[in-house]
């Protein structure tokens, strides 16, 4: 009967030291114990929660000190507010309750006792976290943009939540969930040698975008103009021929990953020229072509240097930021006898006679 008695009494030790552990994990930062809190929570704005806490016992240390304790010497401190108002649970364990929480009402809510008989310090018992949120919200300026007609990147902006929220992309654009091949903060990409790999050819993407968290799982879908959304690397190359007093003829190659004509909607270019030496206003020219082109460039200057920026940028875009960066060139025109004579007056000359010499000045107007 004895045995049976100790084993009954060790397991008794074993079980509150469990319960004392489990108590206490909320703190484990805490040096001495004293009492503990509901554990951290996620809520819906909304949704009634209360919060307790707890002492172990009606006899607490503190500062080599025992005080006689109860539940009405416990209070919380959230931000900068101290919650005195308690309901009394029992003679060790005090509650707040908010019926209808909302956003403002996330945060630390932490348990102290506060005693007369102590001045200027509130033992600390314990805390917990409270996160009011929403369930999984949609993702904010979702854009996407083709870098070279070669890496797909789509980003996005987390909307405010104070519920932690996951957020996965999938691609649909064949009927099935391809999943992101790259991962950013707040986004994916797709490469021509990724897996999977980025799906040029589509006209229009389509993506699936899941928020889950503990509240719950959204889904939310993002359709895409694919080739509006292009960016095309600058031109390769460009040469010049057939260059004249006047004119010359300009030709260039088309962007990385174009050469082919893969890009179907075909592309738009633009050549901005001026004189290098004396820079004026730009004087630019757009044209269509399909991937490369030549273009002739007319009424210019004889026997002068001019820079020439060619860029370009999808045929069915209308944005400024869809160009590509510029593909810099220079060539000069040839140089030429003059076009016309000189404007001359009958009285625009003048003659001098100095020491016996005689000069002659001679006017016109250019």
């Amino acid at each position: 009967m004895a045995a049976i008695f100790l084993k009954l009494f060790f397991v008794s030790v074993l079980l509150l030291q469990a319960w004392h552990i489990t108590l206490v994990a909320c703190c484990p930062s805490v040096s001495v114990a004293r009492g503990f809190t509901t554990k951290d929570m996620e809520l819906e704005v909304g949704s009634p929660f209360r919060i307790q806490c707890s002492l172990f016992s009606t006899n607490m240390q503190f500062k080599n000190t025992t005080y006689n304790v109860s539940s009405e010497n416990l209070v919380f401190k959230f931000k900068t507010t101290l919650i005195k108002n308690l309901t009394i649970v029992d003679e060790l364990t005090a509650e707040y309750f908010v019926e209808n929480a909302n956003v403002n009402d996330t945060g630390m809510y932490s348990c102290y006792v506060l005693h007369p008989d102590i001045n200027g310090s509130m033992p600390y018992i314990c805390n917990t976290d409270v996160a009011v949120g929403y369930k999984p919200l949609s993702v904010e300026n979702f854009t996407c943009i083709s870098l070279e007609y070669y890496n797909l990147t789509c980003t996005w902006k987390l909307p405010f939540n104070s519920v932690k929220t996951d957020y996965l992309i999938y691609d649909l654009s064949l009927k099935m969930k391809r999943h992101c091949a790259q991962y950013l903060k707040h986004g994916c990409s797709w490469t021509l040698n990724s897996k999977p790999i980025y799906l040029r050819s589509k006209p229009n993407l389509s993506f699936l975008i899941i928020g889950n968290n503990s509240l719950g799982t959204s889904e939310y879908r993002f359709l895409v103009d694919h080739f509006k959304i292009v960016k095309p690397s600058a031109p390769q190359s460009a040469e010049f021929t057939n260059i004249t007093p006047t004119s010359m003829l300009l030709h260039w190659t088309s962007p990385k990953n174009m050469m082919y004509g893969e890009f179907r909607p075909g592309l738009t270019f633009s050549i901005q020229y001026r004189p290098k030496d004396y820079p004026a206003p730009y004087k630019e020219i757009r044209a269509y072509f399909q991937n490369q082109g030549s273009l002739e460039i007319t009424d210019l200057i004889p026997y002068t240097e001019y820079e020439f920026k060619i860029r370009c940028r999808s045929n069915v875009s209308d944005s400024d930021l869809m160009w590509s960066p510029p593909l810099t060139a220079s060539m000069g025109t040839h140089p030429d006898v003059p076009y016309w004579a000189p404007e001359t007056a009958s009285s625009a000359f003048d003659i001098q006679v100095i020491l016996g010499n005689r000069t002659l000045s001679l006017y016109w107007k250019v």
